[in-house]
């Protein structure tokens, strides 16, 4: 099993707690959900994850821990907890822990040496509520914290709120915020000599969508696009719904192709995903300029759709007709699976209409 992390998570491993805290994990599960500012905790049986929109909500959480003995870091590794920051990872060397960057935005978390299973989020959970949070180095504020030392990976600050000193991993976001109300930075076109990528920019400027440059995948991810579906709540009723998607664009197999793929605001029910897979299955098979991928150890969808230049180079024109394309295919894909999760829709019906949703 894994767990989600989503803004700023405290992982506790449920060892430590069914050790040392009054009533074992179960009971730290139900009281980190009455802690004020705590956004949600959920536990895979190994590892309880508590989430905040900052390290400083879950303040209480840690003191309570730490009143009970429990040890965040000693000798160069966390103990029995770590902060792990959605976009950064973990603040402190954690050899209990692994995680890693989801391709629709938030992280997972997994004990160290257990195979990759479903992750454990929220019941209401979406990727959506991940999208919407902006990541803010606090370090980088020189009213609020002074750079003292940075050696082996680690780095000192100076906290003149509190008037201690912060000792954390030097990791950083490999997002980059580029804001499109101002002209292109020098590192926002920075997509490694990428003409296609750099025409996609072109176009989300001139079309005014803020996005961000992903460094370690040499991609522009942009989470502000909304397109419209019609989503059915009962059989022949349905009501039109803005859907927001958060898509990622990347260079295609090829020079002059481009590839867009299209997160939607759908999970899967766990009992349903075996059925969902062979649905997406068959979509695929009668569509190949367009890829439905399901996660199936967190249920997420995305909706790859591709593009290949008339020319020898892609066009700024042509790459915002790919990630229009790409969004209004994934509209199509998700009122079609939304309908069969609701069960208004056979699985008939919905082949049959992922095969023809938003053809171009």
């Amino acid at each position: 099993m894994s767990i989600l992390i989503e803004a700023v998570c405290l992982v506790v491993r449920n060892l430590s707690l069914d050790v040392a805290y009054p009533g074992g994990a179960a009971a730290f599960l139900d009281d980190a959900q009455l802690f004020t500012d705590v956004r949600f905790a959920v536990t895979d049986g190994r590892l309880t994850s508590v989430s905040g929109y900052e390290g400083s909500q879950l303040r209480e959480v840690l003191d309570r821990l730490e009143s009970l003995g429990f040890i965040g870091y000693h000798d160069g590794q966390a103990v029995d907890f770590v902060f792990v920051d959605m976009e950064c990872g973990p603040a402190n060397p954690c050899e209990w822990l692994e995680t890693e960057r989801h391709a629709h935005g938030f992280r997972i978390a997994r004990q160290a040496g257990t195979v990759p299973d479903d992750m454990v989020a929220p019941g209401d959970w979406t990727p959506a509520e991940s999208w919407g949070l902006t990541f803010y180095n606090n370090r980088a504020d020189p009213n609020q914290y002074l750079p003292l030392s940075a050696e082996s990976g680690r780095e000192e600050y100076l906290d003149f709120s509190t008037g201690g000193i912060v000792s954390t991993a030097g990791s950083y976001s490999p997002l980059i915020s580029i804001d499109a109300s101002r002209p292109l930075s020098e590192v926002g076109c920075n997509m490694q000599g990428c003409a296609e990528l750099q025409a996609a920019q072109i176009a989300l400027h001139r079309v005014g969508l803020s996005y961000a440059v992903d460094t370690e995948r040499n991609a522009i991810v942009v989470t502000q696009i909304v397109a419209l579906a019609n989503l059915e709540i009962a059989d022949g009723e349905s009501v039109p719904t803005d859907v927001p998607q958060r898509v990622v664009v990347q260079r295609g197999p090829a020079e002059g192709t481009l590839v867009c793929a299209a997160s939607v605001p759908l999970r899967i029910p766990t009992a349903r995903r075996t059925a969902a897979r062979m649905l997406v299955g068959r979509a695929n098979v009668c569509r190949p300029e367009r890829l439905i991928d399901l996660d199936e150890h967190t249920g997420t969808l995305s909706v790859a759709t591709f593009l290949v230049a008339e020319g020898d180079m892609l066009s700024d024109d042509e790459a915002e007709r790919c990630i229009a394309r790409g969004a209004e295919a994934a509209a199509g894909v998700m009122e079609q699976l939304h309908a069969w999760v609701n069960g208004v829709r056979s699985e008939s019906a919905v082949v049959r209409g992922l095969k023809g949703a938003n053809s171009f």
